[in-house]
């Protein structure tokens, strides 16, 4: 079956007047294979005829391979995936500054905390901050990945941020799904989660480039990774180490930490493009198949997940039982200490 996004490109090109070399270059250089391109191309030449090629299971990619493709899309939209990636944390900072600065600098000089009242806003305002801050990470983290999934459409930053934008509370709907089944497994001797934490990492992907939810994007993470272990966390260890390699280097030239900073603004959308086609490669290794899964299937899950909750739930009111009594069991402990100091000495 002809893939219809490639199809559309295709037509899209032509009518602006590129010639075919320069298509099947382009595409070529994204990773198309060359059998695809000359069927959509035959297509488009003689829609009547459709091709149906026999449906086979996709070899994955060498190392070498697929650091060369993470390489041309992270440099063909270099400065896109920069911008986005440093532009809201730029936007935040001066908000930030800009709300706090001048009463923290007045509280550091006058060494006096200020009113109650004006406390409670600060406290009311830094909470919201932290929100807005949190919902942009997302929005910009899903821009990002726009971006890469339709490299050879060279959308700008306001078109990635206006197709992520609709996806930004589904984001958080699977990442605190994630999150807490995840931290469910972790309570369940610690490898259980290891293991959800595996299946689940394709999730946000499937939310963009699938547009599943919930705990369907989830589940169809699982099938993706299956067995694939070996191949994911070695191919994540390979470019982290990498990244440290260059991390290293750069700590041994200068002690600059801005150099530091600018060495991982950098790396990050990269290390984006590296995961994000690896999704691709699965999914297309995978091949299709039927997903349907059942409300059995996600219940165990959700179980997890609700433990999860509740152990955590647990931690916080032992914490704040604890921050309550230890101040009087510390006085209680000091009267004791003092009443046996008074009694030595007469």
């Amino acid at each position: 079956m002809i893939d219809q996004q490639l199809l559309d490109y295709i037509k899209k090109q032509l009518e602006q007047g590129v010639s075919r070399d320069q298509i099947r270059n382009t595409l070529f250089a994204n990773n198309w294979q060359e059998k695809a391109v000359d069927e959509a191309f035959a297509f488009i030449e003689n829609p009547q005829t459709v091709p149906q090629p026999p449906q086979a299971r996709i070899s994955l990619p060498s190392v070498s391979e697929h650091f060369a493709h993470a390489w041309q899309i992270y440099k063909n939209r270099f400065g896109t995936l920069l911008a986005i990636h440093i532009l809201p944390t730029l936007a935040m900072s001066v908000l930030f500054a800009v709300l706090f600065g001048g009463s923290i600098t007045a509280i550091l000089l006058s060494g006096q905390l200020p009113e109650t009242r004006n406390l409670i806003l600060m406290v009311i305002v830094g909470l919201i901050l932290v929100i807005v801050t949190v919902v942009v990470q997302a929005w910009s983290q899903l821009a990002l990945i726009y971006v890469i999934k339709d490299p050879h459409e060279k959308i700008g930053i306001k078109e990635a941020f206006k197709r992520a934008w609709p996806k930004v509370w589904a984001y958080w709907g699977i990442a605190l799904l994630a999150g807490f089944i995840t931290m469910g497994g972790v309570f369940l001797l610690i490898i259980p989660g290891i293991i959800l934490g595996f299946w689940f990492s394709m999730a946000l992907y499937i939310l963009v480039a699938e547009d599943i939810k919930g705990m369907n994007a989830l589940l169809k993470s699982k099938e993706y990774v299956r067995g694939k272990f070996g191949y994911i966390y070695g191919r994540i260890l390979l470019v982290g180490l990498a990244s440290m390699v260059i991390g290293g280097i750069a700590a041994s030239v200068t002690e600059s930490q801005l150099l530091t900073t600018a060495i991982n603004l950098l790396l990050t959308p990269f290390m984006l493009v590296y995961v994000y086609l690896m999704y691709t490669y699965l999914k297309a290794h995978k091949g299709a198949f039927d997903f349907n899964p059942t409300k059995s299937q996600k219940l165990p899950y959700l179980l997890i997940g609700a433990f999860g909750i509740l152990v955590v739930c647990g931690i916080a009111y032992a914490l704040i039982h604890l921050g309550n009594t230890l101040p009087a069991q510390y006085q209680a402990v000091r009267a004791k200490q003092q009443t046996e100091i008074n009694t030595s000495t007469r």
